[in-house]
This record gives C-alpha cells, structure tokens and sequence, in this order.
C-alpha cells in the first residue's frame, strides 16, 4: 500500500506509516482514499427522511459534509484512521471511595489528537486532524482503513 498527502506529495508503505505511528504512541493505523461514503450517506439520507435523527445535529445533520472527506479538506487523497488505547490498571481504592469508569481518568482524547497532529505533521503536505468529530463519519473512515468496524 501506498500513502499520499495533499500538497508536498509524500509517499510510504505501510510498514513505515505503522513503524512511525507507533513511535508517537498510536496503538493501530491505517489509510484509505479518501472516496465518499455513499452508502453510508445514502443510510443516513433515508434515516433521517423517516424522522429517526430527530434534533440530533453531530454527522447525521449533514451527510453532504460528513461522507465526504474531500468536503471537510478540499484536495484530500487519503484518510488516515488511528487508535490510541486509553487502558489503566485500576489502583487499589481506600475506604469510602468511589469508582470511576476508565475513560475519565485521563483525557484520551487529547493524547490521540496530538499524536494525530504529529504525525501529520511528519508525514507532511496538508492534513487536518479529526478526533470524535461531529463534521465526520470517523466509523466509516475507521473500518475503510482497517482500524474499525
């Protein structure tokens, strides 16, 4: 597999994009093109034609933007998908504490969008970083790479 970037034109295999992605503390990566998400638009299309959406605005408000990487950076090729594993061992609790789930002890959110920023920044041309964001079908993007489902 190759990768491309919009502006300078950048070119790695695989291996390489996985090796440096690992070097900045992402889990799992992957690229696809950056084609539409027909389907998937479509799906959204008829859902929110039979009032299923309701109010909800995040990518179903949208779908014209939301499946269209291209719409969210003109000229982009590819879309990167990466996973960041936000797994603690849970500390012992003393008397009287309470629990909290995982994902509230740090914000993993942040580690993943910096490391995105990093990478993109290394691979060069340019990119835009995209974490839980609700201009972007990142399910699609996640199982066209390889990284989801």
């Amino acid at each position: 597999m190759r990768i491309a970037f919009t502006g300078t034109i950048f070119h790695m295999t695989a291996s390489e994009l996985e090796r440096l992605a690992l070097e900045l503390g992402l889990d799992v990566v992957g690229a696809a093109p950056a084609s539409a998400y027909e389907e998937t638009e479509r799906h959204i299309r008829e859902r929110k034609a039979r009032g299923l959406f309701a109010d909800m605005r995040f990518t179903m408000a949208q779908p014209e933007i939301s499946c269209h990487p291209e719409a969210l950076l003109p000229g982009a090729r590819t879309v990167v998908s990466a996973a960041y594993c936000y797994y603690a061992p849970e500390p012992p609790l003393e008397p009287g504490e309470g629990r909290l789930p995982r994902y509230t002890w740090s914000d993993a959110y942040a580690v993943l969008r910096e490391a995105l920023d990093r990478l993109g920044h290394e691979l060069g041309g340019e990119y835009r970083v995209l974490v839980d964001a609700n201009q972007h079908v990142d399910r699609e993007a996640a199982a066209r790479s390889g990284v989801g489902f």
